[in-house]
């Protein structure tokens, strides 16, 4: 899992946003293959806090405990993303996900 950085130019005002992306690469026959699994908009961090904060939702998806404590921000942001992806597990996105690796798994096998 990663956090992906998208700068979106507008033409009309000519002002570019960076929006963030929660994202999976997974390997397929075509090969690597890079997946939104959530929108998470505008942030306000930098390269190295995104890249913390991709580790500490990564770990709690995984269910790994917490071996260092970060800012209380970049912890307080990641339990909202965290709470965000798990509810969107809950929905026809998340089953569709859940097909879709359970139909990877058996190619594997």
């Amino acid at each position: 899992m990663f956090i992906r950085k998208k700068l979106v130019h507008s033409k009309r005002t000519g002002v570019s946003s960076a929006y963030y992306q929660l994202m999976e690469s997974r390997n397929t026959e075509k090969g690597p293959r890079n997946t939104v699994l959530l929108h998470l908009g505008r942030l306000d961090i930098t390269n190295e806090e995104q890249k913390i904060l991709s580790t500490l939702i990564d770990r709690r998806v995984k269910g790994y405990t917490r071996d260092l404590r970060f800012s209380d921000q970049i912890e307080q942001l990641a339990g909202q993303i965290y709470m965000k992806f798990t509810h969107s597990l809950g929905t026809a996105e998340g089953d569709r996900r859940r097909q879709a690796n359970a139909l990877q798994e058996q190619r594997k096998a």
